[in-house]
């Protein structure tokens, strides 16, 4: 009788020596932020405040800028575009964000 072969292999998954789970970052969520964006060779100085963190995605941020009536998603801290990125002193209260969708 014969056995059969599991078809199933384990796949061995590493964490890249660059990608390692280092000490884990300050919670931003609700704090002031400022960075210059580059693009090419233009650059500009930008504001806002993080309203969220992505839970599927926690290096995605949610981010209003002043001036701007909108919501950007950027992974702050991994974007090459993103330099210099400040927390400010500056903090506001809890967020509360609503889907507008939800209340139809």
């Amino acid at each position: 009788m014969m056995k059969k072969k599991n078809s199933h292999k384990k796949q061995r998954t590493s964490v890249e020596p660059n990608k390692a789970l280092g000490q884990p970052r300050r919670n931003i969520v609700g704090c002031r932020i400022q960075h210059i964006w580059k693009e090419g060779s233009k650059s500009s100085q930008w504001k806002g405040t993080v309203l969220d963190q992505v839970p599927v995605n926690p290096s995605l941020y949610l981010i209003k800028y002043d001036g701007f009536d909108c919501i950007y998603g950027l992974e702050l801290y991994s974007d090459e575009r993103v330099i210099g990125l400040e927390v400010l002193p500056d903090r506001i209260g809890k967020c509360v964000c609503v889907c507008l969708s939800a209340c139809n």
